[in-house]
């Protein structure tokens, strides 16, 4: 988590959407990623957040033949909460003709394997941010978790640039304590033991903090906090 919250730092104090994105792909290469992509889901004409690194022909491609609009990525982030591989697609919808077509020319382009992290905040357009590999090479399965992360970050330093504001969730003192330590990679006994509270309580701080932030796993709770300032890069000056 430490890389990550060096991230969330150096995010805070870029100056715009070009610097953030030469962060992100700077990081995505970091975790075994070739691409990446961070976009909000809309007609580009309506000002949609579209930041990314995807060869100059895909992504002139996808804009020119309004792929938007049937994305089989974006269409199954816009019906999940965490991220998922591109290859369970035929799992998360029904992939038409055209749809098959456009993910195999993604890949004669350049766009291998990839992950793809669905972004919901509320009152806000459905986003979602993907990192891709070379044609040919898997998904750094041990990176994935820090991908998720990483994806939460981008988004909240893109919108903080554009200068969208929304109300941040605040957590109680122990609830703060509790995702300090998971940041550090702690188990909820290895809390409960730190602190002085049981493994049960943990639980019960750790899921109070997921419901405020409205996410659904420890890696999104850590990355939203992190966004929010609940947590710094020194996790350990919240204890």
């Amino acid at each position: 988590m430490a890389c990550l919250a060096g991230f969330a730092e150096r995010a805070n104090r870029v100056a715009d959407l070009v610097g953030l994105a030469g962060l992100v792909a700077e990081m995505a290469r970091d975790l075994g990623f070739a691409h990446h992509a961070l976009a909000e889901h809309g007609e580009p004409a309506d000002g949609c957040l579209f930041l990314h690194d995807y060869p100059g022909r895909w992504a002139d491609a996808f804009i020119a033949r309004a792929m938007h609009r049937f994305d089989p990525v974006r269409q199954a982030a816009a019906r999940r909460v965490g991220g998922f591989g591109w290859r369970e697609l035929p799992r998360l919808v029904t992939l038409e003709p055209c749809q098959r077509a456009m993910m195999s020319e993604a890949c004669d382009i350049g766009l291998g394997e990839g992950f793809t992290v669905p972004l919901h905040a509320p009152g806000m357009r459905v986003a979602s941010c993907s990192f891709v590999c070379p044609p040919g090479e898997p998904l750094p399965r041990h990176a994935l978790p820090a991908a998720e992360c990483l994806a939460y970050l981008a988004f909240g330093a893109a919108h903080r640039l554009l200068g969208v504001r929304w109300s941040r969730p605040r957590l109680t003192a122990r609830q703060r304590q509790c995702v300090a330590l998971v940041s550090q990679g702690k188990t909820d006994w290895e809390i409960g033991v730190i602190l002085g509270l049981s493994e049960e309580t943990v639980g019960k701080y750790l899921d109070a903090a997921r419901m405020r932030f409205g996410v659904a796993r420890r890696t999104q709770l850590v990355a939203a906090a992190l966004v929010a300032g609940e947590i710094g890069a020194d996790p350990a000056e919240w204890l």
